[in-house]
């Protein structure tokens, strides 16, 4: 069972993210949600994750500062982190600069989701 934090403000998106990790018949999920990233911060201190998926803009702390926080805690710095944005892509070369190498551009394409875990879970 890997345990994700989903963070998003969005609850359609938290929820299509979700369904999508549902569909990956190769894995089991436990899921903890989040609608911007203080929410997010909070429950990382809260719960053991195994996998973030956020997306860049949200309201109160977003994706980008969020990303840098975990990366600075070193319990957390190895976290796998998938960002999930509309974001441009001088944007997702920020993200690739602090070590993301999973950037996935909505809508979400369940294909890249599942290439992602597979990745960080073989």
């Amino acid at each position: 069972m890997i345990r994700v934090l989903i963070v998003d403000d969005s609850s359609t998106c938290r929820m299509i993210l979700m369904k999508c990790l549902q569909k990956l018949e190769s894995r089991k999920f436990e899921f903890v949600m989040a609608a911007d990233g203080q929410q997010a911060w909070e429950a990382l201190h809260k719960a053991y994750i195994q996998l973030i998926i956020t997306d860049s803009e949200m309201p109160n702390l977003d994706g980008f500062t969020l990303v840098q926080k975990i990366k600075q805690v070193p319990m957390l710095a190895k976290t796998p982190i998938v960002v999930v944005s509309a974001m441009s892509n001088a944007k997702k070369l920020e993200f690739e600069k602090l070590g993301i190498k999973h950037v996935l551009f909505k809508p979400i394409e369940e294909d890249k989701l599942k290439a992602c875990i597979d990745e960080l879970f073989s």
